[in-house]
Formats: C-alpha cells, sequence, structure tokens
C-alpha cells in the first residue's frame, strides 16, 4: 500500500511539475505566474515521503528534463528542487512559520543563484552585457523621442547621470535576489499551507502580520553598515562597499515590513477601519521614493522605541 502510494504521488506531483514547466516554456507570460509555484510539487513531495524516496524521485525528474530544452528546464528544476526540498523540510519538521519561511528563502537564494551561474557559465551569457545594452538601447530611444518633440532640455551629461543610477542597481543585485527569494518562497509556502489545510484537516497558518517584530540587532546592522558605506563612498568598485550596501538595503526591506506590521498593529488595538493598512500599501507601490522613506523610518522607530507596546498600553 505504502509503495502504491509513492507510486502515485510520484506520477501526480511530477506530472503536474512537467505542466507548469512546460507553460512556462511554451506561453508567453505564463511565467510570471508558473516560477512563483513551481516548488509547491516538490513542497508537496517532500513533506509526505522520506528523503530517499525523494532523492531518487529528484533524479529522476531532473533526468527527464533534460530530455525537454535543457538550456531552460534544467536551471529551473534545479531552483525548483531546492526550493521545495528546503520549504518542505521546514514544514515536515514542524518549523514555525517564520523560520520556515527563512529556510525557503535560503533555498529560493541558491535556486537563483544555480539559474545565474548556469546562463553566465554554461549558456555564455552575460546578464550585465544585456542589462548594460538594453539600458543603452532605452536611454536612445528617449533621448531620440525628446528630440522628435523638441523637449532639448535633458544634455548629455543628465542622460549619463541616468545612465549611471540605472547602472547602479547591479550592484544591488545581491539584495534584489534575496528579496525575490522572500516572496517566491513566501507565496509558495502560503499556497501550500492551503493546500495542506484541505488534505489533512491541519491548521497551518502565518501568525498575523501585526505581530511581526524584528530582533533589535537589525537595526545595529543597519545604521553600521550605512556608515561604513558612506565612509567607502569613494570607492563603489570595493567589495566592502558592495557587501555593505547590500546588506544595509536587505536590512532596510526588513525595516520597512516592521513599519507595515505597526500600522496593521495600530489598527487591531485601537480598532480603527482597514483602509489605513491598504492605503498605506497602495501609497508605498504608487510613490515608492516617498513611501519607502517613511515606512522604513516608522520601521525603525517601531523597533527602536518599542512602539506597539506604547500603543498595547
Amino acid at each position: 500500500m505504502k509503495k502504491q502510494s509513492v507510486v502515485k504521488d510520484s506520477f501526480l506531483y511530477t506530472g503536474s511539475y512537467i505542466f507548469l514547466l512546460l507553460l512556462t516554456i511554451f506561453i508567453p507570460g505564463a511565467e510570471i505566474v508558473t516560477f512563483f509555484i513551481m516548488p509547491i510539487p516538490f513542497i508537496l513531495y517532500v513533506v509526505k515521503h522520506d528523503w530517499k524516496v525523494v532523492s531518487v524521485a529528484s533524479m529522476i525528474l531532473i533526468f527527464i528534463t533534460l530530455w525537454l530544452a535543457t538550456a531552460v528546464t534544467m536551471p529551473l528544476t534545479i531552483f525548483a528542487v531546492v526550493t521545495g526540498l528546503m520549504l518542505g523540510l521546514a514544514i515536515r519538521n514542524d518549523y514555525r512559520a517564520y523560520e520556515t519561511w527563512a529556510q525557503g528563502t535560503v533555498g529560493a537564494v541558491v535556486g537563483i543563484v544555480a539559474i545565474y551561474l548556469f546562463v553566465e557559465g554554461v549558456l555564455g551569457v552575460s546578464i550585465r552585457d544585456a542589462y548594460e545594452r538594453t539600458v543603452n538601447e532605452s536611454l536612445t530611444m528617449t533621448r531620440d523621442m525628446f528630440e522628435s518633440f523638441g523637449l532639448n532640455q535633458l544634455g548629455a551629461e543628465d542622460f549619463e547621470l541616468l545612465q549611471d543610477q540605472m547602472m547602479g542597481i547591479l550592484n544591488i543585485l545581491p539584495v534584489i535576489i534575496v528579496v525575490f527569494a522572500m516572496t517566491i518562497a513566501f507565496l509558495s509556502q502560503w499556497i501550500t499551507y492551503k493546500i495542506l489545510n484541505k488534505q489533512r484537516e491541519e491548521k497551518l497558518t502565518f501568525p498575523p502580520f501585526r505581530t511581526y517584530n524584528l530582533p533589535k540587532i537589525i537595526l545595529w546592522i543597519y545604521f553600521f553598515t550605512i556608515i561604513i558605506s558612506w565612509i567607502n563612498a569613494e570607492d563603489t568598485s570595493s567589495y566592502l562597499y558592495l557587501a555593505t550596501i547590500n546588506i544595509s538595503h536587505l536590512a532596510g526591506v526588513l525595516l520597512i515590513l516592521q513599519g507595515l506590521s505597526f500600522i496593521f498593529h495600530y489598527v487591531h488595538v485601537k480598532e480603527k477601519s482597514l483602509a489605513l493598512p491598504i492605503i498605506s500599501i497602495v501609497f508605498l507601490v504608487l510613490f515608492p521614493i516617498g513611501g519607502i522613506y517613511f515606512m522604513r523610518i516608522l520601521g525603525i522607530i517601531d523597533l527602536g522605541f518599542a512602539l506597539k507596546k506604547i500603543v498595547q498600553k
């Protein structure tokens, strides 16, 4: 009976993954959705079966995907397997929701880095060069469009400054990868919780977002890395500068979440309308420059002065 269950689950979850993989390859735009849910079949499989069965099934699946379109399927499969394995093990071992999310984020980062290395090393495609070409083409089109409408207020120096700012995004590529991995891990984990709750009548869920609270060490890391990046501001190509700027940006993202959680906490304690946090999120999305700074400052104040406890009193 157990053997039949293993075979059944192997066909079910392998078939589900291959279906998602084919959608990703052959339907333009599908990857916007499928990329976030590709790890789910692996998560469910890992939760149900031991590591020996999972290892064999993963190797068989990787072998199968080699026959489809190696250049695309191999890195995607490695990403899905690693992310699904990390999340699945955490859920099976009854980790708390945020611990599971953290472990899944690590898995997703490893998977994304594997894709990056595959594209750069095996396919010989330089992501940096491709991005630089895209930036140059976009700026050229913008300059031509301005000139065609007789808008010549922006000179060559302005476009060079804009180009430098856009190329500077490459300096924070690591933190972009981490934030992207956090998003993938969260969505995969949340959907998996919903599926398992229906299948097993469990109550797997994230704690209320209003209870989200960072350790205060994050504040010290944030301020320390900012100071170090200021000191090394003249040498933007040094490893120390790149490391500190990425760590400070990542800490900044976590502080933004801290600020948002305070708004949810305030609404809950004071029994205010949910319109306030919704408006805050919309403001953050539509006006990111002002919204990010405001929410980050709110997160710093909340974490540093325990605003949640003050509001609770």
